[in-house]
């Protein structure tokens, strides 16, 4: 009696710290605003959770915290058409993990991830013309042939659409996953769900439903190439990255409930 004692004792032992192990390994985090003229400003909160440099665009007075009837506090982003100009040809305001990120927050190969966070374009957002790009949503590699993202929402004048290029140097993989006119998603908060595998042969899950669970793009779900060649980690950026022309107007978008969890 005294050996199966010992033995189911062992053995209890050994599946508590098999699920110490696991629940260690999983990881969430959550960033969210906490008002404006209220705790911290934007950026510091945005510092605090992803490192000391996490914006790449201006270092302040282009992103602030607003109140939201529908999600509370939130994230506003700017860019204004007088903003600097980026390899002569684009504007930018994103907030990122990067390589001073804490390396939960770094998706490294073989590792199973899902981002979650909300968005609502201006009331007053002017569409892109034709040809020229504006994405909210890229998830890129860093380290070599990091140019190009593996995932991006991006919008096609008044079409967003959810791209898919396994590729990093060039355009010459990208697909389109999912598609819907945006016309009528003014001023209408969306929640976006991002699954993935990131490996050679991973998966790709995408979600994006108004607050009410009703589907806005025709969600996805399948296998993919989710690796970069010559990637370290991959890691997602928020925010407004656009081409510029004479006429563009200031872009303006509210993001609330940043969301990273590693399974």
């Amino acid at each position: 009696m005294k050996k199966k004692s010992v033995t189911l004792l062992m053995l209890t032992m050994m599946f508590g710290l098999m699920s110490t192990v696991v629940s260690a390994a999983s990881f969430t985090l959550t960033v969210n605003a906490d008002g404006p003229n209220y705790g911290k400003d934007a950026y510091q909160i945005f510092k605090d959770h992803f490192g000391p440099k996490p914006v790449d665009g201006a270092v302040s007075d282009r992103i602030f915290e607003v109140n939201s009837p529908s999600v509370g506090h939130a994230f506003e982003f700017i860019v204004k058409n007088t903003d600097p100009l980026e390899n002569n040809t684009s504007q930018r305001n994103e907030v990122k993990v990067y390589n001073a990120s804490r390396a939960e927050l770094k998706a490294p190969k073989d590792s199973n991830y899902t981002y979650k966070w909300k968005f609502k374009l201006d009331e007053n957002f002017e569409f892109p013309k034709k040809a020229h790009f504006f994405a909210m949503f890229q998830y890129k590699a860093i380290g070599q042939n990091d140019d190009i993202p593996l995932l991006t929402f991006s919008l096609d004048q008044n079409v967003l659409k959810f791209y898919h290029n396994p590729k990093g140097t060039d355009n010459t993989q990208r697909k389109v996953l999912s598609q819907v006119d945006f016309t009528n998603y003014r001023d209408v908060w969306v929640e976006a769900t991002v699954t993935v595998v990131n490996s050679d042969h991973g998966f790709l899950s995408m979600t994006l439903k108004t607050l009410d669970g009703k589907d806005v793009m025709p969600p996805y779900s399948g296998n993919q190439d989710m690796w970069i060649d010559g990637a370290n980690i991959i890691r997602p950026k928020w925010g407004i990255y656009r081409k510029h022309y004479a006429e563009i107007k200031d872009a303006k978008i509210q993001f609330a409930n940043f969301q990273i969890s590693k399974h």
